[in-house]
């Protein structure tokens, strides 16, 4: 639980300051918000493969693995979000909260889909 906290954490505070950067350059508050959410996550493509070359151990390559897909999906709905706000010109929580939730069960769906095909290929 510390470590899905820890995740969370800074994915926000990330996504903040990158947010703020961007706003600081003049740019508008959703347009900084969409760009501090797609940069604010570490993303598993450079994860994954630096934990395997480190030589960590089981318990800990797992966490890392986890946060980071976890931190590809914030990035990825909370993004979505904001382009949904962008497209709408205004804010429906309700027409947010099922496309968010519309899109994140598909992605869900899609990576658990990836992740059995690499698993399956592992234990062949």
């Amino acid at each position: 639980m510390k470590s899905f906290n820890l995740t969370l954490f800074n994915f926000f505070i990330s996504s903040i300051i990158i947010g703020a950067i961007i706003y600081f350059f003049g740019f508008t508050i959703l347009q900084s918000l969409l760009t501090g959410f797609t940069l604010g996550g570490v993303s598993s493509a450079f994860v994954i493969p630096l934990i395997k070359e480190l030589k960590l151990g089981n318990k800990t390559q797992l966490i890392l693995t986890f946060e980071s897909a976890f931190t590809d999906v914030l990035c990825i709905v909370f993004a979505f979000a904001v382009i949904e706000i962008i497209i709408l010109n205004t804010i429906d929580f309700n027409n947010i909260i099922y496309t968010v939730i519309i899109f994140t069960m598909v992605l869900s769906s899609l990576m658990v889909f990836k992740e059995k095909i690499a698993y399956s290929k592992n234990v062949a």
